[in-house]
């Protein structure tokens, strides 16, 4: 009988090995053979972020309200906030109508309710940055970048203009040629040093590309920047003169050139007879945005060029480069290295080069 029990006691151990065992092998299995299965469920696709509810904004309401005294503060504070780009990417359209009308003085009204709905609908948060492979430079707006024009008065050739520059402090620098160099070695059109003019001729063409403080703006010969007046220095002499006397005053560079899209247009004509070749254009995003495309082995007619930059880079504002066998292009890297894709005529020497530092 004491057997017979110890018999079934043993039986009853060996059966709960053999479960323990085969426990541990299932484990081991399923650790080592089925890696894919999770452990928990899972959610591929989590719900996107909700846009933020715009707080900044209802805090300065909210602040009017209970009249603290700190107005002139909380005014540059919310200047501030409204004049970044970033900042009003936390802000959504639809979150806006958020705010109780309650809350919102009628001396604020129409910007809360109509200015800034249109501001956000126009691209206010939307940072242009193109990578493609005839996208030679893209600086989407506040990005940094430095840029400034030598002019090459001592007529060197392109072999030394490199070694001619101030000394490169940044990672990359970008050498092209500008605009048009004429059959005496000068730079065609308007042209302006650092606030020293180089060449008083006019051209008839209307782009215009205006550096100031190591930055670039493109524009429209009848859009240039006078304050407090809209000027016209191709028909006005007074104009002309006050123009040439304020970029004399702000040390402002100036150089002129064909203009290929004006406010998002094209605006260039042409037909299937024009000229087609290698084409470089530097244009502006309404982002502000600075971009340099080049058709690389594409020959185009300016006209199919700007149709290009309009409907594929979104551009507002286009000047063409000078190319053909003025065409100098060199990308320099810190570490030494060069990308070079000039194609220039024997022997020529160019008047005036762009560098981009970045």
């Amino acid at each position: 009988m004491a057997r017979r029990k110890r018999r079934r006691q043993q039986s009853s151990s060996a059966r709960t090995l053999n479960w323990v065992l085969g426990i541990v092998l299932l484990a081991f299995v399923g650790y080592h053979y089925l890696p894919n299965i999770p452990l928990s469920p899972t959610n591929d696709n989590p719900p996107a972020p909700q846009s933020k509810h715009p707080e900044e904004l209802e805090k300065f309401f909210q602040g009017l309200q209970l009249k603290k005294g700190d107005e002139w503060t909380t005014h540059e504070e919310i200047g501030r906030y409204l004049s970044s780009p970033d900042k009003l990417k936390q802000i959504d359209t639809k979150n806006l109508s958020q705010i109780p009308a309650s809350k919102i003085p009628g001396d604020y009204s129409y910007f809360i309710k109509e200015a800034l709905p249109t501001y956000l609908a126009s691209g206010a948060r939307a940072a242009i940055k193109y990578t493609d492979d005839k996208t030679l430079f893209s600086a989407p707006a506040g990005e940094k970048y430095e840029s400034f024009a030598f002019f090459n008065r001592n007529k060197l050739p392109v072999q030394r203009i490199s070694s001619a520059l101030p000394l490169q402090q940044s990672d990359h620098r970008l050498i092209m040629t500008a605009t048009y160099t004429s059959p005496y070695g000068m730079p065609t059109g308007l042209c302006i040093s650092g606030g020293k003019v180089i060449n008083p001729f006019l051209q008839k063409w209307d782009g215009m590309i205006l550096i100031q403080n190591g930055k670039i703006r493109l524009a429209h010969i009848d859009q240039l920047p006078l304050p407090f007046s809209q000027i016209d220095i191709k028909r006005d002499y007074n104009h002309y003169k006050a123009f040439l006397e304020m970029a004399t005053t702000s040390q402002m560079t100036v150089l002129q050139s064909h203009l290929l899209v004006d406010r998002g247009k094209v605006a260039v004509g042409g037909n299937s007879s024009a000229r087609k070749m290698r084409r470089r254009v530097i244009f502006q995003t309404k982002d502000q945005g600075l971009h340099i495309y080049d058709s690389m082995d594409d020959l185009l007619s300016l006209k199919e060029c700007a149709e290009i930059l309009v409907n594929q880079y979104k551009a507002n504002v286009a000047i063409n480069l000078d190319m053909g066998g003025y065409n100098f292009f060199t990308h320099i890297k810190k570490n030494g290295q060069t990308e070079d894709l000039s194609e220039l005529f024997q022997g020529v020497i160019l008047s005036n080069l762009l560098v981009i530092d970045y």
